[in-house]
């Protein structure tokens, strides 16, 4: 069986470092991590919220499957199914749940997301960034940047409603994945300008004006995201390091 030596190994090592033992010790520290979790999502319509902002309906239930050997990730496994670790606190889990049912946030091959695309692409900005990064955070084309753009804008806004913020929005994009979600911070901008926060609605709607009126363009968008950051317009972006 290939492999056979390496799982021998591994399975060797578990044994002579008491891997029982240590992973009972391991969880009964957080025993009570499922029924706390569940009791706080019970208080949240994280759903609700999501729906709103999309302006489409959303299966209402959510499944979280806690988890001791996953970190770093908090991810969607499969619909509104989602797992994380035991030791990430309410705020994590809530930004998880709140962040990954939205998307894609409308069809990724649909007008509505040509027409913003086409934007992006005209923009040196967005260029430098996918050109500069480190590709290992991921969004490694406009698509990316554009999908999980649009999300991390709508969870920071559920996150406010449901008054569990894991970061402000200026702390959040400044230092996530080398301060690359600029889009993310513009469109939180402008939907904060629009109500669009407190009133929801056709997000698909939405976005394909915000594409012809020129919003998304850089005349529009660099200021909104440099006000939200707290950054002059000419720093958005910083070319990382070497390395």
């Amino acid at each position: 069986m290939a492999g056979r030596a390496d799982l021998i190994t591994v399975l060797t090592a578990m044994r002579d470092s008491d891997f029982p033992a240590w992973l009972k010790t391991l969880t009964a520290a957080d025993a009570g991590r499922v029924d706390s979790l569940a009791a706080r999502f019970a208080t949240l319509d994280i759903i609700s919220e999501q729906e709103r902002l999309l302006g489409r309906p959303l299966d209402p239930e959510i499944e979280v499957d806690l988890l001791w050997f996953c970190k770093p990730h908090g991810v969607r496994v499969q619909g509104q199914r989602f797992i994380g670790h035991y030791t990430y606190d309410d705020a994590v889990m809530v930004k998880v749940a709140a962040h990954e049912i939205l998307h894609p946030p409308f069809p990724m091959d649909g007008p509505t997301a040509k027409a913003c695309l086409a934007v992006l692409a005209a923009d040196p900005l967005f260029a430098r960034i996918l050109a500069e990064k480190d590709k290992g955070t991921g969004y490694n084309d406009l698509e990316g940047i554009l999908n999980e753009d649009v999300c991390q804008a709508l969870d920071q806004i559920i996150q406010e409603r449901l008054g569990i913020v894991q970061a402000a929005p200026a702390a959040r994009w400044t230092r996530a994945d080398q301060g690359m979600h600029v889009l993310a911070a513009g469109l939180y901008g402008w939907f904060k300008v629009d109500g669009y926060d407190r009133t929801g609605g056709n997000l698909e709607a939405w976005m394909s004006a915000a594409a012809a009126s020129g919003r998304l363009s850089p005349g529009q968008l660099h200021p909104m995201a440099a006000a939200v950051l707290n950054k002059p317009v000419d720093q958005l972006w910083t070319t990382p390091p070497a390395g």
